[in-house]
Order: C-alpha cells, then structure tokens, then sequence
C-alpha cells in the first residue's frame, strides 16, 4: 500500500465546496475527479447550472476513492466493489442515517429560492381559482 501526503483540514463551517476547493482538499486534479464523477455512482455533487456543489460527505466519498485508488491500487471497478461493499456492511435500520436530511444539503440560498417558487406558485393557484 502506498503512502499517500496528508491532506489539508475540511472546514467545518462550509456546507458547499467549489471544483477548485475540492481538489485542493481531496488531492486530485480537476479532470480525475469528474472522471471519477462519471464512472462511480456514489459520487455525485449538487449541481447548479454548471457548477458543481460538492458537500462534506462528497470530500469524505472523494478522499475514500483517492485512497482505494492511489493507496490501495485498485482499479476503478475495484473502488465501486469496494464501496458497494462497504454500504451493504450498514445494518438497515441504520440506512436512513447514512444521507443526510434533504435540510442539510440546500443551502440558505436555496432554501430562500425554493420558498420564494412556493409562495409564486401559491398566489397561482389562487388567482385561478378565483377567476
């Protein structure tokens, strides 16, 4: 197994993460991880128009792939085997704790928008109704 440099801190106060922090935090090139991106099923960011949102638990996913990749040596295959793997090993009752609530994984942004689509689709539905 090969020794791999030790990675920078996640910032705990984050939610949200930019391409370009991703790779500073995770220890791969822009053009690995979104190929990591479109050949593992596990790994997928928030995407806002083009930008990719990457949460916490992405970094962790993205450092567990680099790890089986490069400290390991595995191939791609092997990474989502070994990921496939490690997720059946989680008892069901326990399943739901593994995602996040849908809360933690919007933004305050986000949130906001999605409120303000509700209230428009609100007054709508009234304006129909009364005419």
């Amino acid at each position: 197994m090969a020794k791999l440099p030790e990675l920078p801190r996640i910032p705990p106060e984050k939610k949200f993460f930019k391409i370009s922090e991703a790779v500073t935090l995770c220890g791969v090139r822009q053009d690995v991880l979104r190929f990591w991106e479109s050949e593992i099923p596990a790994l997928r960011p928030i995407r806002r128009g083009n930008q990719r949102r990457y949460r916490p638990q992405d970094i962790l996913l993205v450092r567990k792939i680099r790890e089986l990749r490069y400290g390991k040596g595995l191939s791609i295959e092997g990474v989502i085997s070994e990921l496939k793997k490690e997720r059946e090993e989680v008892p069901e009752e326990l399943a739901p704790l593994a995602a996040p609530p849908i809360s933690q994984m919007l933004s305050k942004e986000m949130i906001r928008e999605l409120q303000e689509i509700s209230s428009n689709l609100k007054e709508t539905a009234e304006f129909l109704r009364n005419k």
